[in-house]
């Protein structure tokens, strides 16, 4: 029943609007962190780089997602319903 219970607290936190909220900053900010620090000194100017920044884009996201799910994406998995 507490497996139940943390499993339903756990789905209203991923469904409220604080937590879409906080994970689209994160995501964000991470992306700008990165993008200033690798970028700040080229143009966009080819396509090389563009390709560089969507790759970047893609690691970033894909970083934040698995955080995400490592912190609240396995909850619930054992469970038989």
């Amino acid at each position: 029943m507490a497996k139940k219970r943390r499993k339903e607290e756990v789905d209203n936190l991923l469904n409220s609007e604080h937590f879409l909220k906080t994970v689209h900053m994160k995501t964000k900010y991470y992306l700008v962190k990165n993008l200033v620090k690798k970028y700040k000194h080229k143009t966009l100017d080819n396509l090389d780089i563009i390709e560089d920044i969507a790759d970047d884009v893609m690691r970033t996201l894909s970083v934040v997602g698995a955080d995400m799910y490592g912190r609240y994406g396995r909850y619930g998995e054992d469970e038989k319903d």
